[in-house]
């Protein structure tokens, strides 16, 4: 947008754009859920994102952004002498994804990142990440739950920027014990 072209955000791009038309998204995010037998609650979801830039030689406008992306998660309450104790899992799937761009290269003369730009690409390939859970009624008020999250310990990035910036790893396996009332 001409008219804010003096406000940028931290990586030195323009903040504010116009639709023109110029760029396309597209897809579809679908969510189910529901008690498929007693006591047997699943969720799922799915999301398909699809977007191009009509006029740049490359189509594809957001490389960061997955095209597909897959939840599934459950949970089973125990019956009879069990009823207190709920157990689930799920998982997250997500396809690939890259960035690519260019960065200026170390200038020695100045030892200042100065000189030329050179091309730069990063990519990681589709993924998926497991997760489970546990929770026991101790009484009418009273629950505790211990979730363990990425499971198998998957490296992954959960989000993907430049060169410099932006790259964040997700979270390692890691797990929460939670008490819980309810008065």
């Amino acid at each position: 947008d001409p008219d804010y072209t003096s406000v940028t955000d931290p990586d030195g791009g323009n903040c504010c754009w116009l639709a023109q038309g110029e760029r396309l998204s597209k897809g579809i995010d679908m969510e189910i859920n529901g008690e498929i037998l007693p006591r047997w609650h699943v969720f799922a979801g799915y999301t398909w994102n699809d977007n191009e830039d009509k006029k740049a030689a490359i189509k594809r406008f957001s490389t960061v952004t997955p095209k597909h992306l897959f939840k599934l998660w459950s949970t089973f309450r125990f019956d009879g002498s069990l009823s207190r104790l709920t157990i689930g899992g799920g998982v997250t799937a997500q396809s690939a994804q890259y960035v690519t761009g260019t960065v200026r290269s170390l200038n020695p003369a100045t030892d200042r990142y100065d000189g030329p730009s050179v091309p730069f690409e990063y990519t990681q390939s589709g993924y998926a990440v497991w997760s489970a859970f546990g929770e026991c009624r101790l009484t009418d008020n009273w629950t505790t739950s211990l979730k363990v999250n990425n499971i198998f310990d998957k490296k992954y990035y959960q989000t993907m920027g430049s060169s410099n910036s932006s790259n964040w790893y997700g979270e390692p396996a890691n797990a929460m014990l939670t008490l819980r009332g309810n008065f």
